[in-house]
């Protein structure tokens, strides 16, 4: 909000992107994988989305070798997938990293909750629906600190923050995560993320405002 008033010149009403809950998986049958699966989901433009910072800490955490079965998932295509695959090889990650394209919705929605951590390091970013459909999905999310980003996750409250761009921070915080039991944290954020952002309180919302101006 503070970035469009700035940038238009007058103040705007703010009404939150709509999901469909209902839609999004929370559990699964079958037995976990033993690895630690953590996903990134977006348009590949790492100038934008930060990317390449999420492929710096994710090889931090790898040199270590405290964590061996670690795995790093990224869905969506864009412009820098050769730079991100190029990065990927350099680091000598290519077993751990995974391109896996563009997926539908529901692809998504059925699968987010198989992650046990879900990253969203953008340098830009308007607000972050997939953050609010991780949460849905019962998964812990680092954001950086960003302002959409950090609405969100309430400013901490529903999720884990890095200072945007510090790459070490963001290793840290996602050996925080995997280190951590969040079942009490993703339970406070699934219900805060569908009490605000459901798709039916997105409509009330709208049809309050048109109301307004009917008057």
């Amino acid at each position: 909000m503070r970035d469009f008033t700035k940038k238009q010149g007058f103040e705007s009403i703010s009404i939150p992107n709509g999901i469909n809950f209902k839609h999004i998986k929370t559990s699964i049958k079958e037995k976990p994988s033993k690895n630690i699966k953590i996903i990134q989901v977006s348009r590949l433009n790492h100038i934008e989305k930060g990317q390449d910072i999420l492929l710096e800490a994710f090889n931090i955490i790898k040199k270590k070798q405290i964590y061996n079965n670690v795995e790093l998932y990224f869905i969506g295509e864009g412009t820098s997938r050769q730079y991100l695959e190029n990065l990927t090889k350099q680091y000598n990650l290519q077993s751990s990293v995974h391109f896996e394209g563009n997926k539908s919705r529901d692809y998504i929605y059925n699968n987010l909750c198989k992650f046990n951590l879900f990253v969203q390091p953008s340098r830009s970013e308007g607000f972050g629906l997939t953050i609010a459909e991780a949460m849905a999905a019962k998964v812990p999310v680092i954001v950086s600190n960003i302002e959409g980003p950090m609405e969100v996750i309430g400013n901490g409250k529903y999720g884990y923050y890095f200072k945007t761009e510090d790459v070490e921070d963001l290793a840290n915080k996602i050996e925080l995560v995997l280190n951590t039991d969040n079942s009490s944290m993703t339970e406070k954020a699934y219900n805060h993320v569908t009490n605000t952002y459901g798709i039916n309180i997105t409509a009330e919302h709208y049809i309050k405002e048109y109301r307004k101006i009917l008057k």
